[in-house]
């Protein structure tokens, strides 16, 4: 008489992988947030340079080209500075609405309405809203 082989896998083996798999699931969970919450601060690093070389450029093309021989710097910002023709979005909030002031705004979580913007009080500065 001949045994009859049983194929597949034990209970003991299946509880085996499946705990392999969440501990791995575990450990690879907190590296992936990091990793996406990197990417989403050097995306916005980045595009603060780029609006601000985009403002600097329309400034110095203004004072050229005679609309502006105060040396202002631009009420707004124009979209035909970036490669695309379009103000990039801001990686926190998915916009690309430029607010400018004299003074930064007023940050407060959730109530924003802008999601960036540039002042001019102390030279040049730009930032986002990151709420």
């Amino acid at each position: 008489m001949h045994k009859k082989q049983t194929k597949g896998f034990t209970l003991i083996e299946l509880i085996v992988v499946i705990t392999i798999l969440g501990l791995l699931a575990v450990l690879a969970l907190p590296a992936y947030i990091n990793l996406t919450t990197t990417a989403k601060q050097k995306t916005y690093e980045s595009t603060v340079g780029t609006i601000k070389a985009a403002v600097s450029l329309q400034k110095a093309d203004n004072v050229i080209s005679g609309t502006d021989p105060d040396d202002a710097w631009p009420a707004t910002v124009s979209a035909t500075y970036f490669e695309d023709q379009s103000i990039p979005n801001n990686p926190y909030t998915d916009g690309n609405t430029v607010t400018t002031n004299s003074t930064a705004p007023t940050a407060s979580y959730g109530v924003n309405t802008w999601d960036w913007y540039y002042a001019t009080a102390n030279g040049l500065e730009v930032s986002g809203n990151v709420y």
